[in-house]
């Protein structure tokens, strides 16, 4: 383990000590509910159902920065608004705040939660910010296996604090139950709240490309730029002598650390926010992917489209994060790993099966998911 990895871990595990210190179960509310908010435009309107239902005054909105905006607007709607950053307001009221509250409903895994001392009838739920996974996390991550044990004890307090999980489908909840160790008995298998808003906005389309349609690259985040940028080499070329409508969307690390990227005559980068992308979904009629989350919501946005994998780097991503087991079994044969290969698949517009991968990953997606959610925390 590098200096630099050590003094992370100290400072990370000296912050969860003084979280700990400081929040002891203050003032339990039964009708409290805090929102831990770390992805924009996730709740999918669960947060407003939540208020209209308990009333706003007794929703609590805890947002990591990079939230900001979208936490402002909730503010301005009436509700409740605290930065999880730490700061000397963070210590002294909000974490009172939190650790009033009767449940606790997360998008992420949050650091924090390893450290606070919860009343023991505070619920803690994880509705995650993707409707299922390609690749692998928590203990089924191949890099938490090379942690330190102090680490490992860590993420597992994290862990340990779900006592429920929202899920779309049997095939999330094993991937939550071999990730975090969970149990059936933890699965609610409502379906994915944002799904919900998903499925109003739904697209029939032909599948085939026209001049409304448009092919679109969406690869993952990668500490490693290379094979984005050799991608969107191939694809600049592939749409010069095509002459289709080829866009890329880059995650929002990747654009900043590209953002000296060289422009490409014959694509159109796609730059918007999270509440947009669905208005894009519904242009594209090929999506190109790697082992990134966006083709759930794809999938069940747009089911007549086409989805192409393109795994160019896959041995090294497997081994370094991993890639779900279902996913190789189901996948590694049709999935793109050259240039040739993917220029191939281009021009016979190749695609997995939809429906196969909405009946494994979407399958309790019916458009009532926050309606059960709502229900059950009564």
């Amino acid at each position: 383990m590098s200096a630099k990895t050590t003094i992370s871990s100290l400072l990370k595990k000296s912050y969860i000590s003084f979280v700990k210190l400081l929040s002891a179960p203050n003032d339990y509310s039964p009708t409290k509910i805090v929102y831990f908010m770390s992805f924009q435009n996730n709740d999918g309107g669960l947060i407003r159902a939540l208020g209209e239902s308990y009333g706003k005054e007794n929703i609590l909105i805890c947002y990591k920065k990079n939230c900001q905006s979208e936490a402002n607007q909730f503010s301005a709607a009436g509700y409740a608004i605290r930065s999880l950053e730490p700061s000397i307001n963070f210590f002294r009221k909000t974490l009172k705040e939190i650790t009033s509250a009767k449940w606790i409903i997360c998008d992420n895994y949050f650091p924090i939660l390893g450290g606070l001392n919860l009343s023991d009838e505070t619920n803690v739920i994880q509705i995650w910010h993707a409707v299922g996974a390609v690749k692998k996390f928590g203990w089924d991550d191949p890099a938490t296996l090379l942690r330190s044990k102090g680490d490992q004890e860590r993420f597992s307090e994290v862990y340990k604090r779900f006592d429920y999980y929202v899920v779309s489908s049997d095939r999330m909840a094993e991937v939550f139950k071999a990730s975090y160790h969970a149990t059936e008995s933890q699965m609610l298998k409502f379906g994915f709240p944002r799904a919900d808003e998903l499925l109003k906005n739904r697209v029939n389309h032909t599948g085939e490309v026209n001049e409304s349609d448009q092919i679109l690259y969406a690869p993952t985040y990668r500490e490693n730029n290379k094979v984005i940028i050799d991608t969107l080499q191939t694809l600049n070329e592939y749409a010069r002598y095509s002459e289709e409508k080829v866009t890329y969307i880059l995650h929002p690390v990747t654009k900043s650390e590209l953002s000296e990227l060289k422009s490409y005559d014959n694509l159109i980068e796609v730059s918007v926010n999270d509440s947009a992308y669905q208005d894009i979904y519904k242009q594209v009629s090929y999506l190109i992917s790697d082992y990134s989350s966006v083709i759930f919501d794809y999938a069940l946005l747009n089911p007549k489209g086409k989805i192409q994998f393109y795994w160019p780097d896959f041995d090294s991503y497997n081994q370094k994060t991993g890639i779900q087991e279902s996913f190789k079994e189901r996948y590694m044969a049709g999935a793109a790993k050259t240039t040739a290969d993917l220029l191939e698949a281009l021009s016979k517009k190749d695609t997995i099966d939809l429906d196969q991968l909405n009946n494994e990953w979407n399958q309790y997606n019916d458009g009532q998911a926050i309606t059960r959610l709502v229900e059950f925390i009564k």
